[in-house]
């Protein structure tokens, strides 16, 4: 699959705020409940959660981050 490098940044954030969605709602799960009867239903209701709060926070933050990378960057 291509994608335009146009569209680079959202999908950064989106693949971003998903896939550390997915592994601090299972850790976070596993540390408050553990391996217990329903978990992986606490961790999907914890994980929606966190892709409610990630991918935004992550839309908003992945650009002005890769900007002030780029002028440290030197050549």
């Amino acid at each position: 699959m291509k994608i335009k490098r146009s569209f680079l940044p959202f999908v950064t954030a989106v693949a971003m705020g998903l896939s550390m969605g997915i592994v601090m709602s299972f850790v976070m799960t596993l540390v408050n409940v553990g391996f217990t009867a329903g978990f992986i239903l606490k961790w999907m209701n914890a994980f929606a959660v966190g892709v409610l709060v990630g991918v935004p926070v992550a839309l908003l933050v992945v650009p002005v981050v890769t900007k002030r990378l780029q002028k440290m960057v030197v050549d």
